[in-house]
This record gives C-alpha cells, sequence and structure tokens, in this order.
C-alpha cells in the first residue's frame, strides 16, 4: 500500500535545486536592486557618526554640528555635500552621485527635500537611479 505522494522522482534532490536555480535569474532586476540600495541608504544616512565602532565615520552629522562648514556653505550646500559624501563612502554599488535640494514646504525653508541622482550597473548597462529624501523635524532622512 505504498502511495507516491506527489515527489519528483525525475532526479535527485541536488539535480532538482540545480535545475530550479538555473531557472531563476542570477542577477537581481533594476527593482530588487533599486529597493536594496534605497534600504541601505536609508540605513547609512540615518546612522550618526561615531555611533559605529567598525566606520565612525559612518554617517550624516547632525545640521548644525559643523558650524564652519555651515558658514562657509550655508546650511543647505552643507547638507547636500555630506550626504554625496556618505553615499560615496557607504554604497558602493552606484556611482557619479548627484545630490540636490529644494523646500519641501514653502513656508518652511528648513524643509528639505534631497534629490539623489546616480547610476548602477546592471547586466553590463548602466541605468540611472533617483532617490527623493527629505529630512524631517527630528533630522531623520525619509525615503520616499
Amino acid at each position: 500500500m505504498f502511495r507516491e505522494r506527489g515527489r519528483n522522482v525525475s532526479g535527485s534532490l541536488f539535480e532538482r535545486i540545480r535545475s530550479e536555480s538555473e531557472r531563476r535569474p542570477c542577477s537581481p532586476g533594476i527593482q530588487q536592486l533599486r529597493d536594496s540600495i534605497k534600504r541601505n541608504l536609508h540605513a547609512v544616512l540615518n546612522t550618526r557618526p561615531g555611533s559605529c565602532s567598525s566606520a565612525p565615520a559612518l554617517g550624516v552629522s547632525d545640521a548644525g554640528e559643523d558650524d564652519e562648514e555651515q558658514r562657509v556653505l550655508g546650511f543647505r550646500e552643507a547638507q547636500i555635500k555630506r550626504i554625496r559624501q556618505c553615499i560615496e563612502d557607504y554604497e558602493p554599488r552606484i556611482s557619479h552621485v548627484e545630490v540636490t535640494a529644494g523646500a519641501l514646504e514653502e513656508n518652511n525653508p528648513l524643509a528639505l527635500i534631497f534629490r539623489i541622482f546616480a547610476y548602477v550597473t546592471l547586466d553590463d548597462n548602466e541605468q540611472l537611479l533617483e532617490f527623493n529624501v527629505h529630512l524631517d523635524s527630528n533630522q531623520h532622512y525619509k525615503m520616499d
């Protein structure tokens, strides 16, 4: 009374695993890659410098911490520089990073939205990615 339970008897477990992996594409699609980069950017931008012992410079310093740079460049330009440097240092999958800033709300000039433009190479093709990030009232970067 032995009954077969829908098992694939055409190959061993390893052969079935190998054939399953051959059906799936080896490289992630652009949306998966974009989502992964977005998650990493959210993490690195919201890490405060000094909070990671293995990478003390990881993160973006709070606005106003580096008064000299802010006095020379202005608040907006200083934040753009900090964000671009953090991304270039801690997201190696993207290149040619450009960051621009604009006001999120007309009546609140400190509510900024940052647009991040960068290139990623996928299957030997360069793809342009764009991310929108805004700085909330708690100085946390929110990815749109």
